[in-house]
């Protein structure tokens, strides 16, 4: 019996010590299920707040972008004034002379648009400008990432936003008297064009390429340098593109033509050789606004100062996008001969194709990767390449007087 209720009395605390165990291990599942609750609601609400600073970022850098647009277009507008030859109601019934005239495309968007709205044309003209430095910012943003992130090229497309007022806005003409810079409608056109035509020549996008080609020439007939394009940032590969610079070369002439034809009881000049109808060159005057008056010491800011990192940084540029500086270097002589140079608005597409390059070699530098090699520079063509166009500036600076004869000459054709 003793041996019995001894057994008995064992197998009870056998069994209670496992009761208690089960419920120990009862008590433990329930706390970590309690805790893996308690980690993932508070994960689900770190991620919430997460969601939620994420969305509030994007919401302001998006009203940081429409509000420098919104403010650039409207600083563009109310801070210039109108060239008297060039006002809005002229432009819009096509009786322009033909030295401004021939920039039809916006005209042509005011003319259509004050059919079917009863807004006055400076507000027409707002509109379009505001759409077209809109189109701009996206198409310098698409272009940016050819080599940054898209959080890097937005802030460098807000970069440019904030240096453009310095050639488009700033009065520079103020030197030789202008009470305001003039506010020309095709420019920031101009700039999504030439913006637009560098990416797809970049990628090779023939096919959209030709098309805006045509409709860039119909703007303004500086879209001349998207041709040029081409064979810059296709040099080491021409025999492959070949085609592409006849066919665009093909769409320019028919673009100009039927601006011509359209235009053919137009008065005026296509070119302005003179200054302000005198007999002055405009070569001549630019030269003396340039030297005579040291105003070259405004050329940092007429540029926003990206000729100057082009030229201190020129070894972190990628050989790709080297020979713009030969494009840039065709168009400073033109603006040279026939641009007035006070307007430094005229310069802001030259800052425009060197943007990128610049970009590039300034994120190289910063983060100490080694310059960009090329060919043997004991090569004389190496240093011919090399210091082209600086010694090209420097000779005609040196004989422009001579050179002023020959501008005459050449006006007469």
């Amino acid at each position: 019996m003793n041996k019995e209720r001894c057994r008995g009395s064992r197998n009870k605390l056998i069994e209670s010590f496992r009761q208690r165990q089960i419920f120990k291990k009862r008590n433990s599942y329930i706390q970590i299920i309690s805790v893996n609750i308690l980690v993932q609601s508070q994960i689900i609400k770190d991620n919430q707040v997460k969601t939620m600073n994420e969305d509030f970022l994007r919401y302001k850098t998006r009203f940081i972008t429409l509000t420098l647009l919104l403010g650039y277009a409207f600083m563009h507008v109310k801070l210039t004034g109108v060239y008297f030859k060039v006002t809005l109601d002229k432009l819009a019934n096509f009786s322009a002379p033909i030295t401004f005239g021939q920039r039809l495309l916006i005209p042509l968007f005011a003319h259509v648009i004050s059919y079917f709205t009863p807004l006055d044309l400076d507000k027409i003209y707002f509109l379009i400008e505001w759409m077209f430095i809109s189109l701009f910012y996206f198409a310098l943003l698409k272009l940016m990432q050819y080599e940054f992130t898209l959080r890097q090229s937005q802030l460098l497309s807000w970069l440019f936003l904030l240096l453009l007022p310095l050639m488009t806005v700033i009065n520079y003409r103020f030197t030789t008297g202008g009470p305001a810079t003039f506010f020309f409608y095709y420019d920031s056109p101009s700039l999504f064009f030439l913006t637009l035509g560098f990416l797809f020549c970049l990628r090779s996008n023939w096919l959209y390429f030709l098309p805006l080609l045509f409709v860039a020439t119909i703007n303004r007939e500086s879209s001349l340098l998207l041709i040029l394009f081409i064979p810059a940032l296709h040099w080491n590969h021409l025999h492959a593109v070949y085609k592409q610079i006849i066919l665009s070369l093909a769409v320019y002439v028919l673009a100009r033509s039927l601006v011509l034809i359209f235009l053919h009881d137009a008065s005026g000049t296509l070119l302005e050789w003179y200054f302000k109808s005198s007999n002055d060159t405009h070569f001549k005057v630019n030269f003396q606004w340039l030297l005579n008056e040291q105003h070259i010491f405004l050329f940092i800011f007429c540029f926003a100062g990206i000729p100057f990192f082009w030229f201190a940084f020129y070894d972190y540029i990628p050989l790709l996008f080297r020979p713009l500086r030969y494009v840039a270097l065709f168009y400073f002589i033109v603006l040279l001969l026939i641009g007035n140079f006070p307007e430094v608005r005229i310069f802001s597409e030259i800052v425009l194709m060197l943007y990128l390059p610049v970009c590039i070699a300034l994120k190289s530098w910063i983060n100490d990767r080694m310059p960009v090699s090329s060919e043997v520079k004991t090569s004389m063509l190496y240093y011919i390449d090399r210091y082209f166009v600086l010694a090209t500036l420097v000779l005609i600076t040196a004989v422009h007087h001579s050179l002023n004869q020959w501008v005459i000459w050449l006006s007469r054709f």
